[in-house]
């Protein structure tokens, strides 16, 4: 082996160190914190309240669409979520075909602040365009109309 390549092999374990070690700083400071918010949303939860990150998506929702606007008058409010995946080339650009839907997800709000998601699954068949297809080939197909 060169003296260059000892060189270089003792630069990679160097930087493989110097990672290893930051990971775990991150890790030793992360965990703490993250058991401590798990254990406070664990008793908040257990005593009939509304959890820290719950409360702030609330506020945060509240302030972008109140509840009355939302709501416009009805009890419940169906929100449907569609993820699509694209293909990209080489250079990270979008290629021309239409995307499946990776995701679709439905969720039910009530004016009580209730929530239920329903995930349906990308290969349940349905029919459009007069014949059968998976649900995630919608969004390639027809797209969101």
């Amino acid at each position: 082996m060169t003296s260059k390549n000892l060189i270089d092999l003792r630069q990679r374990k160097l930087r493989r160190r110097k990672l290893r070690q930051a990971l775990l700083i991150v890790a030793a400071v992360l965990v703490p914190i993250l058991s401590a918010m798990a254990g406070i949303s664990v008793y908040l939860s257990m005593h009939g309240q509304k959890s820290i990150p719950v409360r702030l998506a609330e506020r945060v929702a509240n302030w972008f669409v109140p509840p009355d606007y939302a709501f416009a008058g009805r009890d419940r409010l169906n929100i449907l979520i569609v993820g699509a995946d694209y293909d990209y080339d080489n250079k990270a650009r979008p290629l021309p075909r239409p995307a499946r839907s990776d995701t679709i997800l439905i969720v039910s709000l009530s004016r009580d602040g209730e929530a239920a998601i329903l995930s349906i699954p990308r290969d349940t068949v349905v029919r459009f365009n007069g014949k059968l297809h998976k649900i995630n080939a919608a969004h390639a197909i027809g797209g969101p109309e």
